[in-house]
């Protein structure tokens, strides 16, 4: 018995026969570069959208999408509760990732996550990251690629499984936001057939501007006024009244 550099035991026949020898290496090499292509795609199937225009979007989902006030106008007459502290403490996570070069990866862990840490806990709801969600390529055939991959975050109802209503989907871009509509479009597009909801929400953000979209009826609209991590109580209040949306129905 020899043990491989991944720590897997190999059984060989009692004379050690060199075809035996060479065969199982092969085979475990094989197998696992044919594990991580296909892990590859998976991860990028939703990321593959992102270069389309909004035109080509709209021929591969059957949508329209135009710019509207997705959010209720009597929303702006509510009385609003200004979050202070919260607020000093992003605006300084903010000015630090000012100073450095920040990926996707660092801007969520710096000013995306707080923001949606503390609306989940003001609304009770749950909040997932690197979520899998995945769609067998047969159910959306006509699609040029297959919806499978992890979303960057979700949000939720149910404060402790991943489960529907799938109040929003979250997309974190560090350059453009544009680059994040066909990706998100594609999330939300996936949430309504897994899930069958018959409403989805979205939010695109680089950490500092914060794009909401909503997914129904086949149209995507999206917000015509864009969020800045300089109001938070704007974006969280945002989210607040996404949920309230779902709780109602």
């Amino acid at each position: 018995m020899l043990t491989n550099i991944k720590g897997t035991k190999i059984l060989f026949p009692s004379a050690l026969e060199p075809s035996a020898l060479c065969l199982v290496p092969t085979i475990n090499i094989k197998t696992n570069l044919l594990r991580a292509q296909q892990t590859w795609r998976l991860i990028m199937s939703y990321n593959e959208y992102k270069d389309y225009s909004k035109t080509q979007l709209e021929i591969f989902f059957q949508i329209t999408i135009n710019l509207s006030n997705i959010f209720n106008a009597s929303q702006s007459n509510k009385e609003t509760k200004a979050y202070i502290e919260f607020q000093q403490r992003i605006d300084s996570l903010a000015a630090r990732t000012r100073i450095a070069h920040t990926n996707e990866a660092t801007r969520l862990g710096l000013l995306v996550s707080p923001i949606l840490i503390e609306a989940s806990i003001i609304y009770n709801l749950g909040l997932f990251f690197e979520q899998p969600v995945d769609l067998p390529k047969e159910e959306t055939p006509d699609l040029p690629h297959q919806l499978n991959g992890d979303w960057d975050g979700a949000l939720t109802l149910d404060v402790l499984d991943f489960s529907p209503p799938i109040i929003s989907v979250v997309e974190v871009k560090p350059n453009k936001l544009s680059d994040g509509l066909g990706q998100c479009i594609a999330e939300m597009y996936a949430t309504r057939r897994k899930f069958e909801q018959h409403k989805a929400y979205g939010i695109i953000t680089d950490g500092g501007v914060w794009e909401f979209l909503v997914l129904e009826n086949e149209k995507v609209l999206i917000h015509s006024g864009n969020c800045h991590i300089s109001n938070v109580t704007e974006i969280i209040e945002n989210i607040g009244y996404i949920a309230q949306e779902f709780s109602n129905t």
